[in-house]
């Protein structure tokens, strides 16, 4: 996918950021219902390797790679990944995002989906970290997706991710100020890309990120 992000001006007055982050590349078929955009979540997934899906209710907030490890171990074999696990919630803040502004979905859903798939390659038997898993399936995704997918991603992560079902608007639900903006995604990138982003690049990256956010708004109201 060549999806990518290009920084424009904003000569409208009324809005609050300089710059907005606008995706260019054209957005995939309609999504007309969350059963949906679990099908397109399910189709792009295939491409990337899974094969397997469960879709549990409750228990998963995101996308997550599930492995066989009890059973191998109960048999004496190295555990491999197996399932891709699609959540309910994932699947509707997803659905959110792409009947406002279907391509900034449409790049999200490959960020997380080229994150999760970089899984499928790493050995759970000889590396047990956690963390340095995930960190190196950050990166992996950096390389892959480049900065659209790193902004897509906290933009989700920091302001999205946890977003009620009755509301669309972060700012309507918490009416947060600019430092309290920029506080949860400065705590995102500590939280996700500790180890990945140099501390000197924050600011910078939560600008672009607030500029993503402040076109997603103003997507709604026109």
């Amino acid at each position: 996918m060549n999806t990518r992000l290009s920084s424009k001006k904003v000569n409208d007055p009324g809005r609050q950021s300089e710059y907005v982050l606008t995706a260019v590349e054209k957005p995939c078929e309609k999504i007309r219902s969350r059963s949906g955009m679990k099908r397109r979540i399910i189709y792009l997934a295939r491409r990337s390797g899974f094969t397997l899906f469960v879709h549990p209710m409750f228990g998963y907030d995101e996308l997550t790679v599930r492995t066989r490890i009890k059973h191998a171990r109960r048999y004496g074999h190295i555990p491999t990944t197996r399932f891709l696990v699609v959540s309910r919630r994932f699947v509707r803040n997803l659905y959110r995002i792409y009947r406002r502004w279907p391509e900034l979905g449409e790049l999200f859903l490959n960020a997380a989906l080229c994150h999760e798939s970089s899984h499928l390659h790493q050995d759970f038997a000889l590396n047990r970290d956690l963390d340095e898993r995930e960190t190196r399936a950050n990166r992996f995704m950096i390389e892959n997706m480049g900065r659209p997918g790193l902004v897509v991603s906290l933009w989700y992560h920091s302001l999205h991710r946890d977003a009620a079902p009755w509301t669309d608007s972060v700012f309507k639900r918490k009416r947060l100020s600019m430092d309290q903006l920029k506080e949860k995604i400065s705590q995102s990138i500590e939280m996700i890309y500790r180890d990945t982003i140099e501390p000197d690049q924050y600011d910078e990256i939560i600008d672009d990120v607030l500029s993503l956010e402040f076109e997603y708004q103003y997507r709604q109201k026109r």
